[in-house]
């Protein structure tokens, strides 16, 4: 037996409110004609009678009036639906979810949220800060709509926009020997105790793959760059760390920030899924941000 559709249903309705067929027919923009023979289709895919015609009115019967209950209930469902959705598109609702690179998380992505939420405010945000590889898998997975990170060579099946260069510097007490000149070479940093950023990280994985690991003892292991800055404060080592993760440190006068020469790089792109289609937050920020 076939199901009834919403032209069912608001036939009925528009019966019980206007008390004939041909009121409702004039009140819903259909002929007399057209609106009888919905109804009686509506009649014969249920198999009870839902209106007793007169020559002048229409009522509902008792199955009529129980149906009605749940037409009224499906239609405004189905209402509230379209009007999430259409506030959805709109930017009205939904939720946006990101994973960055901590430095991206609060250099890059926290202004574009900032600018995002204010034409948006009834969008939910969800941002997770986490190290390269992570960031990564959680765009793989589809956990997130966008990522924040350094793309390697393993690319398929992701969409990459490259976004900024962010530059290696060296972070040295402001006393330290290679404080003195205004830039350093990769060279004079070999040997030196160094803090490292933890394994797995992309800082972690350039600055091994130029200088090589660190000897027995001659670092310091630690995740979060704060940590990493109040290391160094300390003397306990120099730091090679992102221009971009050095911003909010920049005015601290115990410290040295220097270019390194030569000068080393690493390319912060949106990562997201190539084939997963963009829910309307996360195609609305993007847009906001590239635009």
């Amino acid at each position: 037996m076939a199901d009834l559709d919403t032209r069912h249903l608001k036939a009925l309705i528009a019966v019980s409110e206007h008390g004939s067929i041909t009121a409702a027919a004039h009140k819903i923009g259909v002929t007399q004609p057209a609106l009888s023979a919905t109804i009686r289709q509506a009649e014969d895919r249920i198999g009870v009678t839902l209106i007793e015609r007169g020559p002048r009115h229409a009522t509902l019967t008792a199955a009529g009036e129980l149906m009605l209950q749940d037409a009224r209930r499906i239609l405004g469902d189905l209402e509230r639906a379209s009007d999430a959705m259409r506030d959805l598109a709109a930017g009205r609702g939904g939720q946006l979810s990101l994973a960055a690179l901590p430095s991206a998380a609060a250099e890059i992505v926290a202004p574009a949220l900032a600018r995002f939420h204010q034409t948006h405010p009834n969008v939910r945000i969800a941002v997770r800060d986490a190290m390269n590889r992570d960031v990564i898998a959680l765009v793989r997975a589809g956990e997130v709509d966008v990522g924040f990170g350094i793309p390697g060579a393993d690319r398929d099946g992701l969409l990459v926009e490259p976004l900024v260069e962010d530059q290696f510097v060296l972070v040295a007490p402001a006393d330290h020997t290679l404080a003195q000149t205004a830039e350093v070479q990769w060279d004079a940093v070999r040997g030196l105790s160094r803090i490292e950023a933890a394994a797995g990280s992309n800082t972690r994985d350039t600055v091994t793959a130029i200088l090589g690991p660190p000897g027995d003892g001659a670092a310091i292991e630690c995740a979060v760059v704060p940590t990493a800055i109040g290391l160094i404060r300390q003397g306990l080592g120099i730091g090679i760390l992102s221009a971009l993760a050095c911003r909010p440190f920049q005015t601290d006068t115990s410290l040295a920030f220097r270019p390194l020469l030569p000068t080393a790089t690493r390319p912060i792109a949106v990562v997201r899924q190539a084939r997963r289609p963009l829910s309307p937050p996360a195609k609305l920020f993007l847009s906001q941000l590239f635009g």
